[in-house]
């Protein structure tokens, strides 16, 4: 397990990665060559600041700590990704080539979302979801969930075809698809 304290931080490992609880005033770097993964909370919220991960195709990414913190957080490249943020989290350019799973109050993006399989987008009661980076490319199904209660807004744009889940929200739905 490695602990993480400090500003700019960039780790790469040969193997699985397991990191502790970590706090950063700058950018989180973190590449391995198998797993990544938490147990304890990682706090990369400063203004502006990025956490990146990349875990290869084949490996899974599993952040699932009830505590952790991003303010951006993107994923280079990972199969099976769960993200779990205790608050608002803005989702950079990302490439999953399996699942992906997101649990915070609100979901925006910054970057290009290309996400292979079924992705779960979880907020809290009453908050929006907004995805509307021009390139983002949804290959298997889109399921939008609030923990509790109902979701206000969502804003979706999507470069293919778009295939929905369930879906119940008590504001607007705006979807935008550019070449399905």
């Amino acid at each position: 397990c490695v602990l993480v304290t400090g500003i700019y931080v960039t780790l790469v490992d040969s193997v699985d990665i397991a990191l502790g609880s970590s706090s950063l005033t700058g950018d989180l770097s973190v590449t391995a060559s198998g797993a990544i993964t938490d147990s304890g909370n990682i706090s990369v919220d400063g203004s502006s600041k990025t956490a990146t991960f990349a875990a290869g195709a084949s490996n899974d990414i599993t952040l699932d700590s009830s505590g952790n913190d991003f303010k951006t957080l993107a994923i280079t490249n990972g199969n099976n990704v769960t993200l779990v943020d205790t608050d608002d989290i803005a989702l950079g350019a990302s490439t999953v080539s399996g699942t992906f799973a997101v649990t915070a109050s609100s979901i925006t993006n910054s970057g290009d979302l290309a996400i292979t399989g079924a992705a779960t987008f979880t907020i809290a009661n009453g908050e929006s979801i907004t995805l509307d980076s021009s390139g983002n490319n949804f290959q298997s199904s889109v399921t939008f969930l609030a923990s509790s209660g109902t979701i206000a807004n969502i804003t979706i744009t999507e470069t293919s075809a778009f295939d929905f889940g369930g879906l119940t929200i008590t504001g607007d739905l705006t979807a935008t698809v550019s070449n399905g």
